[in-house]
């Protein structure tokens, strides 16, 4: 409309400019329901993930580089060459690596070796994540590389976490040299124990030690299963490492026992039965028998065990390793008592030597062959020379005498004490 001079009128100008506002807004609501529909439809193609619905969801959607990716390793399995794709990839998300390292992968198998690592090199200027050197330790290590497979093997576990065994299976396939390993390792707590658990896994725990010593003197709960499995494999092999680690164990309140000091003479664990034996590395182990039970003696210390006349003729009731100094002597000191007066033919103490089911017996209690009863609490003992050796077996054997029938009763230990014979009693 227009006034009487000829000129448009402010209603006309607000209708017109309300007009394209309108034409606009339906402008661009369509073209965003044109676009949802077609995003929508790419993802139902890249669901589909064949190499035709792939092509189509690129087509519906040009910037999505997961797409490009996906349509890239079909290109691949067809025998022509995705590179392109992956390039794309790369292009639309430049913040993710893992589009630069199927790039660099491309280009390896091309033989295009220095495109290939420099491409895994910028992907880890921008990766703060484990991909990226991992990628490259694998690169390298198929480029037999070994001073940059060593450096990324480094950044590698620097970076880890979980389960990092994949990395030592590759270190140890580029080397077998422990050393070497060992040079490349942060010494950071949880890698220790993860090497270490892989070094256990993989049967490797005769070299074990430095990495167990090392683990145990920062332990936390939640290593003790490790470190006793090291404790347990290295008992008869390592006793000096095995024994480190216990007595670390025990230092740090993990375990509930008193260090060990074959020095001093201080070699049996549990030596007054305060915990129900655990049957893990220097503390007493007990093996089912029929007819026999061990259980803690009740109220005071101790344990108790019954024998019904139907155990085996001949075997170890219960036996601990014992850490032992070499070219020292000690003696033992058991105390006992059998129950309703009586005596347990067949019963002795034995010192024999750490090899299972090496028949050697180093020393033995009561020649006589029995354990004399009575109300009052008695003593067995014996003494031995350590010898050369640093570790024995203490066992408490059985074995029914000829002439005799099998034991039936009850016999309580009260307290197994070691001493250094040159030293006298200090448990």
């Amino acid at each position: 409309m227009y006034d009487s001079e000829g000129m448009q009128a402010p209603e006309s100008k607000f209708y017109a400019l309300s007009l394209t506002g309108w034409c606009l807004l339906v402008f661009l609501l369509t073209f965003a329901a044109f676009r949802s529909i077609n995003l929508a439809r790419a993802d139902l193609d890249s669901r589909r993930n064949t190499f035709a619905s792939l092509n189509h969801a690129v087509t519906l959607d040009p910037q999505n580089a997961v797409y490009h990716e996906l349509l890239a390793e079909h290109t691949e399995e067809r025998g022509n060459n995705p590179e392109p794709e992956f390039a794309t990839a790369a292009a639309l998300s430049p913040r993710d690596p893992r589009f630069l390292i199927r790039l660099a992968l491309r280009q390896e198998v091309e033989g295009r070796f220095p495109e290939a690592e420099q491409t895994l090199l910028h992907a880890l200027e921008i990766d703060k994540r484990l991909d990226t050197p991992w990628a490259l330790m694998n690169y390298y290590f198929r480029r037999g590389n070994a001073q940059e497979f060593w450096r990324s093997a480094s950044q590698s576990l620097e970076r880890s976490y979980g389960d990092r065994s994949a990395i030592f299976r590759l270190c140890w396939a580029m080397s077998d040299d422990q050393q070497l390993i060992l040079k490349v390792i942060p010494r950071r707590h949880d890698i220790l124990l993860s090497y270490l658990q892989f070094l256990l896994a993989t049967g490797r725990q005769d070299i074990a030690a430095p990495i167990a010593t090392a683990a145990a003197r920062e332990a936390i709960p939640p290593d003790l299963p490790t470190l006793l499995d090291y404790a347990d494999k290295a008992l008869i092999s390592d006793p000096n490492s095995a024994l480190s680690v216990w007595n670390d164990l025990c230092r740090r309140k993990l375990l509930p026992f008193l260090t060990l000091d074959p020095q001093r003479g201080a070699v049996v664990t549990n030596g007054d039965f305060a915990i129900t034996p655990t049957q893990r590395g220097f503390d007493w182990r007990t093996a089912p028998a029929e007819g026999v039970s061990i259980i803690p003696a009740g109220l005071a210390h101790g344990i108790s065990i019954t024998m019904t006349g139907k155990e085996p003729e001949d075997f170890i009731l219960m036996s601990q390793m014992i850490p032992l100094s070499p070219g020292l002597e000690y003696q033992l000191a058991a105390e006992y008592r059998v129950a309703d007066s009586g005596t347990a033919p067949g019963i002795t103490w034995e010192i024999s030597p750490p090899e299972s089911g090496n028949s050697e017996i180093m020393a033995r209690s009561n020649d006589n062959n029995e354990v004399a009863g009575g109300v009052e609490w008695k003593t067995a003992s014996l003494r031995f020379a350590a010898g050369a050796r640093h570790s024995a077996r203490l066992s408490l054997h059985y074995h029914r005498a000829l002439g005799t029938v099998r034991w039936e009763g009850t016999f309580v230990i009260r307290k197994v004490v070691i001493r250094n014979a040159a030293i006298g009693l200090i448990q």
